[in-house]
C-alpha cells in the first residue's frame, strides 16, 4: 500500500477509466492528488481510494478496484488502512453492489441527496 502522489497520476487515470463509465478528468484527479487535506492510498495498478478532510470529516471521493482484481479484498484493505475516524461517502441509489459492499464494511445510510448523479444519492457513514 502506498500514499498516492502526483507521480501516480497517469496510473490513477488509467485505473479510473477502467473502473467507471463516467471517469474523472485528468485535471480532477490531479486536483485530488495535490489537495493539502487529501489522504489517498493505492495498491497500484489494482486499486485506489481518494479521500479528503472537509470540515473535520473524512470523505471518500473515489474508491476503485480494477475489474480484473475485484472481489480479492483490495477495497477492504484500503478502507482498513485509513485512520480510525468516521468515514463519509455518497453513492448512487442505483449502485446496489457498492451499497451492499459499504453496508458489509459497517457503513449506515444517514441521508439522501436528490438529483445528485442525476439520480438520488445515499449519504453513508461509518463511525
Amino acid at each position: 500500500m502506498i500514499h498516492l502522489g502526483l507521480v501516480d497520476l497517469e496510473v490513477l487515470c488509467e485505473l479510473d477509466k477502467a473502473c467507471f463509465e463516467k471517469s474523472w478528468t485528468r485535471e480532477a484527479l490531479l486536483e485530488e492528488l495535490g489537495h493539502p487535506d487529501a489522504l489517498n492510498l493505492g495498491i497500484l495498478p489494482k486499486a485506489a481510494i481518494l479521500t479528503r478532510q472537509i470540515a473535520g470529516e473524512r470523505w471518500i471521493f473515489r474508491i476503485m478496484t480494477h475489474p480484473d482484481f475485484r472481489r480479492q479484498g483490495f477495497a477492504e484493505q484500503l478502507l482498513a488502512a485509513l485512520p480510525k475516524e468516521p468515514l463519509w461517502l455518497e453513492v448512487s441509489v442505483l449502485n446496489t453492489g457498492a451499497i451492499s459492499f459499504y453496508e458489509r464494511e459497517g457503513f449506515k445510510i444517514v441521508g439522501r441527496r436528490p438529483n445528485y448523479y442525476p439520480e438520488e444519492a445515499l449519504v453513508m457513514c461509518r463511525y
